[in-house]
């Protein structure tokens, strides 16, 4: 039987903020959402793809985005994006902001956007790199590729049939009770068959619920 504080040690392995300085990298991505392996060439792009693919919002999503072609003094300027997005009702075009850069000539870029059939996103890298959400994002991608079974659902189903309230390690201790791995309880909270509030860094101590419906993570301007 695996004890409770193995969990508590993985969650307390945080994982760090990035450094400021801007390194140009290689990085690849083992998406979960495509099943492929996603290239970038930002530090700051990787942290936006653990967004991407822990958003319910979003189907699926490319590095290889279109140009658009937008009025600019006198002539068109062709502009260059950082990722395609698809929803269920919409595609988006998303531009990445770093601290300091300042955004395009939104109006005119967004109606070209529009006009090709996009919703243009930015996305800046204070909300990008907003913490604790991001942090606990990366923690939990570590659990996302562990199954998620019907029992696992049956047992959260009768814990809390007599619980009104509980904690993650409460559950992670119900769970090693009832002959489950602890882990299930993190792949889990990843792909919303529990809930907990992404901006309060996730701890044994994390009030859990069942999920509420539409949860949605993002903030983009």
């Amino acid at each position: 039987m695996r004890k409770t504080n193995s969990v508590k040690a993985l969650i307390q392995k945080r994982t760090g903020h990035p450094g400021k300085a801007a390194r140009r990298i290689t990085c690849k991505f083992p998406s979960l959402k495509l099943a492929r392996t996603v290239r970038v060439t930002s530090l700051l792009a990787r942290d936006l793809l653990y967004l991407l693919e822990f958003d319910s919002q979003v189907i699926s999503y490319t590095e290889n985005a279109p140009w658009i072609a937008y009025p600019c003094d006198s002539s068109n300027t062709e502009y260059a994006f950082d990722f395609l997005l698809e929803c269920p009702d919409r595609k988006q075009l998303v531009k990445l902001l770093r601290i300091g850069e300042q955004p395009p000539f939104q109006p005119r870029l967004r109606a070209a956007c529009q006009k090709e059939g996009y919703e243009l996103v930015i996305f800046t890298e204070s909300i990008i790199r907003s913490q604790p959400r991001l942090n606990n994002i990366k923690l939990l991608t570590r659990y996302a590729r562990l199954p998620v079974a019907p029992h696992h659902h049956r047992a959260c189903t009768r814990f809390f049939a007599h619980n009104s309230s509980a904690t993650l390690g409460s559950i992670i201790k119900f769970f090693e009770d009832e002959g489950l791995e602890q882990q299930s309880v993190l792949a889990m909270l990843y792909h919303r068959a529990l809930n907990f509030d992404l901006m309060i860094p996730l701890t044994l101590q994390s009030a859990i619920s069942l999920p509420r419906k539409d949860i949605y993570i993002r903030e983009v301007a």
